[in-house]
């Protein structure tokens, strides 16, 4: 799942002052809480879901962690950015330690501009049920927001419906370019929907981007201001690779300050950048 628009809290307290009855008074200090709140959920959310992205592209590119193909046959089209390497122990036994180094900065295909290292190290095949996978990183900058923290990712094998199922849990912190702490823990279920019966070897790019995932997530945020935020699935969250945006599914907030709740609906399917966000039994129509 992944949000792009860091703008949502100014919408969402908006919201939460007009769903509020004249009796519970709404401070300036807490209004300015909720909306930094809100734009941290959304910049936890981006950032990690870019790492994912990023890890998980250039590990199917690698024959010797999806199995299908050494790196040394058929033709590798990435460019110079990240720079990456693979290596095992002895050269040839797991644990194996993928490399993505992004020196002082370039742009991902998200649009985003990344710089230092990130590290993932897989105990086998990425396509392989039971293989575990843990991202650290290293001076990794993310749209100026250093990322810390852990991040691991479980292959969790085909469901019934023959669906990858992968399982990440995140304990992870954002210091922000002006000073802020985000501390950002989530646990969610991704499945691949579609695109499961192609990759970079079968089809090239195309074998990559014809992915779409289906995510589920429980997760809580805690900011500098002290503001708590849980997030809840409540109809999975449809992400197609081919759309920056998430294109449909539920998500049901909770607010501390002040105690609300909320929601946000990213639509019917359609690839754009539009969400309907509900506080205080208000709805607005959202750009992401």
């Amino acid at each position: 799942m992944h949000f792009k628009n860091l703008n949502l809290l100014a919408f969402a307290a908006i919201f939460l002052l007009a769903g509020c009855s004249k009796e519970e008074k709404v401070s300036e200090e807490d209004r300015i809480a909720t909306e930094k709140a809100s734009q941290d959920y959304v910049l936890a959310e981006n950032t990690f879901d870019e790492v994912f992205k990023l890890v998980d592209a250039e590990a199917k590119k690698q024959g010797d962690l999806n199995g299908f193909q050494s790196p040394d046959e058929g033709v590798d089209d990435r460019n110079d950015c990240p720079d990456v390497s693979l290596t095992f122990v002895d050269n040839t036994i797991f644990p194996a330690t993928l490399a993505l180094s992004f020196d002082d900065g370039c742009t991902a295909p998200s649009g985003a501009t990344v710089s230092g290292t990130i590290v993932a190290i897989f105990d086998g095949l990425l396509f392989s049920p039971g293989t575990t996978f843990s991202l650290r990183f290293i001076d990794f900058v993310h749209n100026g927001n250093t990322v810390n923290g852990d991040y691991i990712l479980s292959n969790d094998g085909e469901d019934a419906n023959g669906q990858w199922t992968f399982t990440a849990t995140i304990d992870g912190e954002l210091n922000t370019a002006d000073g802020r702490t985000i501390n950002y823990q989530s646990q969610r279920v991704s499945k691949m929907i579609e695109g499961n019966d192609t990759n970079f070897f079968t089809d090239g790019l195309n074998g990559i981007f014809d992915d779409v995932w289906s995510t589920t997530q429980e997760s809580t945020l805690t900011n500098s201001d002290g503001l708590l935020l849980t997030v809840s699935t409540a109809d999975a969250i449809r992400s197609p690779l081919v759309c920056r945006w998430p294109v449909s599914g539920f998500l049901e907030l909770n607010l501390n300050i002040p105690a609300t709740t909320g929601s946000l609906d990213f639509g019917d399917g359609t690839c754009d950048n539009k969400a309907l966000l509900t506080i205080g039994g208000q709805t607005i129509e959202l750009e992401l």
